[in-house]
């Protein structure tokens, strides 16, 4: 019999062992994710800032265009007349 216990609180203590290593990659791994996570938001919050420059400088540009081809057509009328 006290082989049997000696085995068992073995096995008890080397489980437990275990159990402890097991919860400690969890939680390396539950941190890790959620470092992951708070760079991705990171990430989009610039991707959005980019994008609203972006539109700006696109629409200023159009703008510039616009007024561009404006003054080509009031020309090209005056020339025409």
């Amino acid at each position: 019999i006290d082989d049997h216990l000696t085995s068992l609180n073995y096995f008890l203590k080397k489980q437990s062992e275990v159990d402890c290593k097991t919860i400690d990659l969890q939680q390396k791994i539950l941190s890790s994710i959620l470092k992951i996570e708070k760079n991705i938001v990171l990430i989009h919050g610039d991707v959005e800032k980019i994008e609203l420059s972006y539109k700006k400088e696109i629409e200023h540009i159009r703008f510039h265009v616009s007024n561009f081809k404006n003054k080509i057509h009031k020309v090209l009328e005056q020339f025409i007349k």
